[in-house]
């Protein structure tokens, strides 16, 4: 019988490309023999997703011999893999007797925007971050509180598309 076999398209097929550039500075002091500050700051440029810049700050007060707070500040981007702009495949089987071809679709595909694909953008971030850290007999203890609010996360399609063949190759050639 005939069973489901994922393959690839030659129009499936792309070779995509980026380049990126990286500079940082990080800082750190210690201000007091009791306060620790530190700042970072990176800048990106990505030949695809143009120029970005991130920044953390963060700092320690050990309020006590056993008692210590620290707490940060940063933000985070991450732009799409190439493979989350550029990848497609065709996967077939056969459903109640019909040959059915599913596709994974590049967002750049003009039949993926034409289901309501949008172009990729990066992943942008703000994270917060407080904890304490509790020392006795060598052992340390830290909870810790994080907070992280995410602006365009990069998700699948939910359901993917299917559509019985008569003929594979009509079919295929329509998208």
């Amino acid at each position: 019988g005939v069973q489901p076999a994922t393959g690839y398209r030659p129009s499936d097929a792309t070779s995509r490309h980026r380049h990126s550039q990286a500079a940082w500075l990080d800082l750190e002091q210690r201000l007091t023999p009791r306060l620790d500050l530190s700042a970072a700051a990176r800048h990106e440029q990505y030949s695809d997703f143009g120029d970005t810049s991130t920044f953390k700050l963060a700092g320690r007060f050990a309020a006590t011999r056993t008692l210590a707070l620290r707490a940060s500040t940063s933000t985070g981007f991450r732009a799409p893999h190439l493979a989350q702009s550029w990848f497609a495949n065709t996967s077939n089987t056969v459903v109640s007797g019909n040959l059915v071809s599913a596709r994974q679709l590049a967002v750049s595909d003009p039949v993926a925007h034409t289901l309501g694909a949008v172009p990729l953008r990066p992943e942008e971030s703000v994270n917060h971050s407080a904890g304490l850290v509790f020392t006795h007999d060598r052992e340390q203890r830290r909870p810790d509180s994080n907070r992280r609010n995410v602006a365009g996360n990069i998700r699948c399609a939910p359901e993917p598309l299917f559509a019985p063949l008569r003929r594979h190759d009509d079919f295929l050639d329509r998208l």
